[in-house]
């Protein structure tokens, strides 16, 4: 055997093997129906891969949020299907649209760390991994225009509860008394500018007036809250409105 031959056939074992370029194919999930301006729905991204290649997500998704008001992306569920071949990568997120109209969602980008082949030489394989980046397919979302609103709507779209209550309810004249309103809920906040004014009766003083805005799970679930601090400047019985 010449040194040639041998060194042709070293060549030849360490020739890589080319796997056909693996598919990625993102789109959008959207609710089957059209949403109402101002509703919190969930959006989601599903990217289908081929389950024999792919290795790890590789950097963010990027997509751009505008026109809707979003919160950010949840961790990506990874689920794989006994009677197919690929894997579902799929991203969720509150998002809301302020605006009725038809909305083109834009193409989403996404890394993934994929097998593209494999070299061996006999004794062991390596697999040839590359970085690839892929776009999702645009997508249609419907909003519908709010149906005729009663009087005195403020816009609220979701589920709420508004409380309001007394620190006390029995106090001498010339004591502090503080009456908090409450709004609590899962909806179009960043739509809602303002809680319900109030209005105290003829005989309590103003003193203090406090605010606070308290997010419980991202920007679409809080609790936001008005303390009005007074004092009672007349002796007698004060009935506050609702």
């Amino acid at each position: 055997m010449t040194l040639r031959f041998i060194l042709v056939a070293v060549l030849l074992t360490m020739m890589p093997v080319v796997i056909a370029a693996p598919q990625v194919e993102g789109s959008y999930v959207v609710p089957d129906r059209p949403v109402w301006a101002g509703e919190v729905f969930e959006l989601g991204l599903q990217w289908r891969v081929d389950r024999a290649n792919f290795r790890a997500l590789s950097g963010e998704l990027m997509w751009s949020v505008e026109p809707l008001a979003a919160e950010a992306w949840l961790k990506p569920v990874l689920t794989d299907s006994r009677s197919e071949a690929s894997s579902v990568i799929t991203f969720k997120r509150s998002a809301m649209a302020s605006q009725p109209g038809r909305i083109e969602l834009p193409p989403a980008s996404l890394g993934f760390l994929m097998q593209t082949g494999s070299v061996s030489n006999g004794d062991y394989t390596r697999a040839i991994l590359e970085p690839i980046s892929a776009r999702s397919q645009s997508g249609i979302l419907a909003v519908r225009r709010l149906p005729a609103a009663p009087s005195g709507f403020r816009g609220a779209v979701g589920q709420f509860q508004l409380t309001a209550n007394l620190d006390r309810a029995r106090v001498e004249t010339g004591e502090l008394v503080t009456w908090t309103l409450s709004l609590s809920g899962r909806g179009n906040w960043p739509m809602l500018a303002a809680l319900p004014t109030r209005t105290l009766p003829s005989g309590l003083q103003l003193r203090d007036t406090e605010r606070e805005d308290v997010k419980i799970n991202g920007e679409f679930e809080r609790t936001r809250r008005e303390s009005l601090s007074f004092v009672v400047a007349e002796p007698g019985a004060y009935r506050l409105p609702s």
